[in-house]
């Protein structure tokens, strides 16, 4: 049956049958294929746990009145309200009581959450009219359908599992971090021309509009939308280039050897803060004082294989490595008699039966990224708090470097407060600035 709320009279009416404890809700935009942030609503799906039923409410959908958009206020009264996708819930409205659902499914299986199909009706309209209010094209009855689909499969996820401190941590500090960054969009200049992508769908006054996905297997979120991967941009090409700053300049602040610090902390090994990682355990390969370019740059490499692929024998007396091994051990066999271990910030279980045939140094690695991903979060919440009434942005992240749109009529001083709050007062880092992503020159923060 398809319930339609299409008048204040009906409104009002919906409203006095609730107890404004918890209710289901999606919200409906004219087009799925354009970023949130630059779509409107056409209507809004609600489920009432109180009335065991979905309504559909009709803002702006040509098969039913139109409700003025102001009277969905009254969601405001809910104590809870459950979302399929709080991030893209809060691109609607980002001051609700939203929970997030398929975050529950992510922190008990690893694995994203997938839906049931969509009606048929959808792809043949969204193949015909891919840019446009397609979502107003398609009969209100099939929208409601399509929710419905979505409400019950989303519902299905709260039988089975449990919120737990681990959702409460994506509710509270990622979910929001991810969204502050996406809402501010990221500043170009014709990426367009370099990239094949429809500006219809995440361009506006420049900024370029992106995705996060934190559901991944590693653990470490992807970033892209409109066949741009802003992870994977390619370093010295026009594809940095054209991140411009809307401000000042663009600056990059990013971690030194980023995951042996990662390692250090957790294992027990304190790497000197104001010395390159590289350098120090360069000295130790090569047992020298002094190292040369070549040495420093076999450095990075012999380190980096082994934190991946295991460490050599000839160096696995080294402090940090034996550490390392040592814990590499411990994290396995407590993976294999407990049958899960738990990542040290947002406690999360990574489960023994949803991994088949994990070895010791992929475990570790799993681990090493899914930390990083947490302590970036932790920091990247803590920048976007003191970012929240300045001008100058935090544009982007990739894993160990955060990129900034820079006004500097937030002070002389606005660098290094960035500065101090990423390094967190024990990682080192080094800086960049220019006129382009692309062009960016190492500068010394000191």
């Amino acid at each position: 049956m398809l319930n339609i709320i299409e008048t204040p009279s009906q409104l009002e009416a919906f409203k006095l049958e609730e107890d404004f404890e918890q209710c289901y809700v999606d919200f409906i935009q004219t087009n799925e294929n354009k970023h949130p942030s630059l779509d409107s609503l056409t209507s809004l799906y609600i489920y009432s746990f109180k009335q065991e039923q979905g309504f559909l409410i009709n803002f702006t959908h040509p098969d039913a009145l139109k409700l003025d958009i102001l009277n969905f206020d009254f969601l405001n009264e809910y104590k809870d309200i459950l979302v399929y996708d709080k991030k893209y819930a809060m691109h609607m409205f980002d001051y609700l009581p939203y929970t997030d659902l398929q975050s529950i499914y992510y922190a008990n299986t690893g694995k994203t959450h997938t839906l049931d199909s969509k009606p048929l009706i959808y792809s043949h309209f969204y193949r015909k009219f891919p840019s446009t209010q397609t979502n107003k094209i398609i009969p209100l009855g099939k929208l409601y359908e399509w929710c419905e689909i979505k409400r019950i499969n989303a519902l299905q996820i709260t039988e089975k599992y449990s919120p737990s401190d681990t959702t409460e941590w994506y509710n509270r500090v990622l979910i929001p971090t991810l969204y502050n960054v996406e809402k501010q969009g990221i500043p170009t200049h014709e990426i367009q021309e370099v990239f094949d992508i429809n500006s219809e769908l995440s361009l506006k006054s420049g900024l370029f509009f992106s995705l996060y996905n934190y559901q991944t297997t590693t653990g470490r979120p992807s970033n892209k939308f409109n066949n741009v991967n802003f992870m994977a941009l390619q370093k010295e090409s026009q594809q940095r280039k054209c991140i411009v700053p809307q401000n000042d300049y663009i600056l990059e602040i990013d971690y030194d050897g980023y995951h042996p610090r990662i390692i250090g902390d957790i294992v027990g090994f304190e790497f000197d803060a104001e010395t390159s990682v590289h350098e120090q355990l360069g000295k130790m390969y090569f047992k020298t004082e002094e190292l040369s370019k070549e040495q420093y740059a076999k450095s990075k490499e012999l380190t980096f294989k082994q934190l991946y692929g295991g460490v050599f024998e000839e160096f696995a007396h080294l402090p940090f490595f034996d550490k390392t091994i040592d814990f590499t051990v411990s994290l396995y066999y407590r993976f294999n008699e407990e049958g899960y271990i738990s990542l040290p910030i947002s406690k999360r279980r990574f489960y023994k039966d949803n991994y088949n045939e994990i070895g010791p140094q992929k475990l570790f690695n799993y681990f090493i990224q899914m930390s990083e991903t947490e302590r970036n979060m932790e920091i990247m919440y803590k920048l976007n708090e003191f970012l929240e009434n300045k001008k100058t942005k935090l544009i982007m992240y990739m894993y160990d470097a955060f990129i900034f749109d820079v006004d500097e009529r937030d002070g002389k001083n606005i660098k290094s407060e960035l500065d101090l709050i990423i390094r967190n007062n024990k990682f080192r880092t080094k800086a960049k600035q220019g006129s382009s992503f692309g062009e960016l020159i190492e500068i010394d923060l000191n």
